[in-house]
């Protein structure tokens, strides 16, 4: 029963933050769509040409991301945590950041929290999506049926070196930026943060693009070595061996390993990295665009960014491990480190959020389900037509129902994390009331 009131109160929060959110949100979004749609588009009709499709197609995303970390930014202010911290109502848990909850601009927002989102672009497959996207695009417009159709494309394969070479230019310049921008008065410093951004987006998307091509590659010459080789026959000699043993209901042994080993591998993994660990890790990401950070989007446009560690003796190994540990201190343990306040929410918290956030993967399925029995077959110029228009619909509905889940849940962390301030702290000096 306690249970089922969790999964209601936290429905009725999701669907009150989207009521009074929703014109906001969806005005990201759409801009975020429209310009990501006209971006890839863009990107298709340039063709044959590395430099300026790839820079399409890397502002594209850049802007898809962006309008997802601005949807919720945007959710903070209607957050009852939030507003209990701002009228001194509650105080936050020691291990919560100072700057949780404080006002930040979109652009401070956006310089910490793109590099975290990205990562999980990369990680869960959203990556490869959009290049799927790109080369749907590159066959609508081009066609696919013959070879010369596929030479006018975009986006190649065979420019793999060229992909490789621009990641590394991209990695480099990065981290040259990060060493100095501190030292740049505000404007320029704004400009460096923001070639970082861009820098960092263009060097893991053009290096997914080269992994496209040389992964094959790197399969094909493990699978070839010595060691491989004697391992796959050792473990088939296993199996071989245990097959006197017979299991009930006449199964044989071997077989049930090799199908496990498949299951585990093809449905089982994925399913948990998509189900469980990618909803955690979109209420960490939520964590880190309200605050969770070592340190604000303001300080950091304002040249204040972490101390220093150790003195002046500090010797130049240690000063290059510092240097080098900066970016995965400042981007990447926050959003471990609020996983892990997520974890300590309690079994029944989870699952209830779990619960949400699977219910609303189902709903989207079956919209596209249901439109395309709508729709039913017909002509595939009308059905090219169409699809951007109901990308766009189901996109509109289930992407701020998400936003608002998130925002939701992790407001209910925080809530229960959080203090109730004392009375007397908050009352007023009777001597300052006056008679």
């Amino acid at each position: 029963m306690r249970t089922l009131t969790e999964l209601g109160q936290l429905a009725g929060h999701m669907a009150k933050l989207w009521v009074q959110c929703f014109w906001v949100i969806a005005t990201w979004f759409t801009l975020g769509a429209a310009l990501h749609s006209g971006l890839i588009m863009a990107s298709a009709a340039v063709g044959p040409r590395p430099i300026p499709a790839t820079a399409l197609f890397i502002v594209a995303v850049l802007v898809k991301v962006a309008s997802m970390v601005l949807m919720i930014h945007a959710i903070a202010p209607r957050l009852t945590t939030a507003r209990a911290v701002e009228g001194g109502q509650l105080r936050l848990g020691r291990r919560v950041p100072e700057q949780m909850f404080r006002s930040e601009r979109p652009a401070e927002v956006l310089t910490v929290a793109l590099a975290p989102f990205l990562v999980v672009y990369t990680g869960w497959g959203l990556v490869e999506q959009e290049v799927t996207a790109l080369f749907t695009r590159n066959m609508i417009r081009y066609g696919f049926l013959d070879a010369e159709s596929r030479t006018s494309w975009s986006i190649q394969l065979d420019w793999w070196q060229f992909y490789l070479v621009v990641a590394m230019i991209a990695w480099l310049l990065q981290h040259v930026i990060d060493l100095v921008v501190e030292r740049w008065p505000p404007r320029p410093r704004r400009l460096g943060l923001l070639i970082m951004v861009v820098a960092e987006a263009v060097w893991t998307f053009c290096s997914f693009l080269a992994l496209i091509t040389l992964a094959p590659r790197l399969w094909e010459w493990l699978f070839s070595r010595r060691l491989w080789v004697a391992g796959t026959q050792a473990w088939y000699g296993i199996i071989d061996a245990l097959a006197w043993i017979r299991l009930p209901f006449g199964l044989d042994l071997p077989e049930v390993l090799t199908a496990a080993g498949h299951w585990v591998v093809v449905d089982l993994l994925p399913t948990l990295g998509d189900a469980i660990l990618l909803p955690l890790m979109w209420l960490a990401l939520t964590a880190v665009v309200f605050g969770w950070r070592r340190f604000s989007g303001r300080a950091l446009l304002h040249g204040v960014r972490r101390p220093e560690a150790g003195g002046r003796g500090l010797r130049p190994v240690l000063a290059a491990a510092r240097i080098g540990s900066a970016e995965l201190r400042d981007k990447y343990v926050p959003v471990l480190t609020a996983l892990q306040m997520v974890l300590r929410a309690g079994p029944r918290f989870l699952g209830v959020y779990l619960v949400l956030s699977t219910a609303l993967t189902a709903l989207t399925a079956w919209t596209w389900i249901g439109l395309d029995h709508l729709i039913g077959p017909g002509d595939e110029r009308l059905l090219i037509i169409a699809e951007p228009i109901t990308s766009y619909g189901v996109g509109l509905g289930s992407t701020t129902l998400a936003v608002c889940l998130y925002a939701a849940a992790l407001d209910q962390v925080l809530g229960a994390a959080a203090h109730p301030v004392p009375d007397t702290a908050i009352t007023e000096d009777p001597a300052t009331t006056g008679s």
